[in-house]
């Protein structure tokens, strides 16, 4: 009997590159780089998947839902990067995946994907915007990140002063994200520079086009480069592997359990638990976690040696989980932990260089609701402060490593 194929529907050969995008670039843009590609609304969840299935192999990820819908998870990435997809993320929505998913493959392009990836910013509120779907997903809002590079872009060129240049973030920043337009931010912040000039200075439409050139580049010096027959016949999710005595879950938790504590103290030391803890603050628990912790967690923490789980990191761990869980962001943290973890360990011993010792402060002041270090330092324990400043050590290593 002969072998039975896959039906039409699923058996695509040759499949195209796939580019999800929305307002970060016009498709003429694409177009110009990639003219066989196959342009897709902004990515939303399950979208991968069902693509990988038909045996598509090369998707850019410009653009994605943040709020309309539910929002493509790290998971889902992961997903189709070991069924042997190549993922390239850019601008938006692609830059946030690729900064969480980069130790499992995915490529990352452009000046938003790099000040994500060295965490000089963090929030999806920097990259967001208010799309209208019926007129081809324009964006109706400015989006922080585009303010934040052209203003020191113009602040560089001489257009406008280092003043001027704090004043114009400040005032995107206390605008909602859909309030947020040139004109606006700049009557906000007193700025009489032309709204013309900033407009031309589009870093999300500038990062779409490198991502698509890179794809182009490679096709161009390897055709083969696009061809990434499936590694698996089944399908995603229900079908694939269980994970922790359950079925394959978008949002569930990827750290193995054993990797818990080292998590929890890492969200805990860098101020990340405040985005979701609803009672105590971060440095509230630290602090009566000072007596009861394994020493060797305070002597050395980067080593990360999983202690016995007492009883009060466990419950810190869930509530974590629980408060994070709607919002599919806690498998965004442990992504963000392990590349952390992966690059800390790769770099070694050698000291940091001073420019990202200092990023590294400011980020640790920044999450604990500090204005810097120096006000974070002397409002708490020596016990505390130490084990900062070993975190700080190993973070601004790794931020300057690749």
């Amino acid at each position: 009997m002969p072998a039975v194929s896959d039906p039409p529907m699923v058996q695509r050969l040759n499949a195209p590159v796939l580019v999800f995008l929305g307002p970060s670039a016009p498709e003429s843009d694409v177009r110009e780089v990639l003219p066989n590609a196959e342009i897709r609304p902004p990515v939303q969840r399950g979208d991968l998947h069902a693509a990988r299935l038909l045996r598509y192999s090369v998707f850019i990820i410009i653009d994605g839902v943040f709020f309309q819908n539910d929002a493509i998870s790290p998971r889902e990435v992961v997903d189709v990067l070991e069924d042997g997809a190549r993922v390239i993320g850019a601008s938006s929505m692609g830059a946030l995946r690729a900064c969480d998913c980069w130790p499992a493959g995915a490529k990352g392009i452009g000046r938003i994907y790099r000040i994500f990836r060295r965490g000089i910013i963090g929030s999806e509120d920097e990259v967001a915007a208010v799309l209208n779907p019926l007129s081809g997903f324009p964006a109706l809002n400015e989006p922080l990140a585009n303010i934040r590079i052209a203003a020191r872009a113009a602040r560089r060129q001489g257009v406008i002063s280092a003043a001027s240049e704090v004043d114009i973030v400040a005032a995107a920043q206390a605008m909602p994200y859909a309030e947020r337009s040139w004109a606006s931010v700049l009557a906000r912040s007193g700025c009489e520079t032309s709204a013309d000039w900033f407009a031309r200075c589009d870093a999300k439409r500038r990062d779409a086009r490198d991502a698509c050139a890179y794809v182009a580049r490679h096709i161009r010096s390897d055709p083969d480069w696009a061809e990434r027959p499936r590694r698996s016949r089944s399908t995603f999710g229900v079908l694939a592997q269980p994970r922790s005595g359950r079925a394959l879950d978008h949002q569930a938790p990827i750290l193995p359990a054993e990797s818990a504590p080292g998590f929890t103290l890492w969200t805990l030391l860098t101020g990340r638990a405040n985005r979701y803890l609803r009672g105590p603050s971060a440095f509230e628990i630290l602090q009566g976690l000072t007596g009861s912790v394994p020493k060797r967690w305070w002597v050395a923490p980067m080593a990360f040696d999983p202690p016995d789980v007492g009883q009060e990191i466990g419950r810190i761990h869930r509530e974590l989980s629980s408060c994070a869980d709607d919002l599919g962001e806690l498998e965004a943290e442990q992504f963000r932990y392990l590349a952390f973890v992966r690059a800390a360990s790769d770099l070694g011993e050698d000291p940091p260089a001073p420019e990202e010792l200092s990023r590294a402060k400011a980020r640790v002041a920044i999450g604990h609701r500090f204005a810097n270090w120096s006000a974070l330092s002397q409002s708490q324990s020596p016990e505390i402060v130490e084990m900062m400043k070993e975190l700080i050590q190993s973070s601004a290593r790794a931020r300057g490593g690749p």
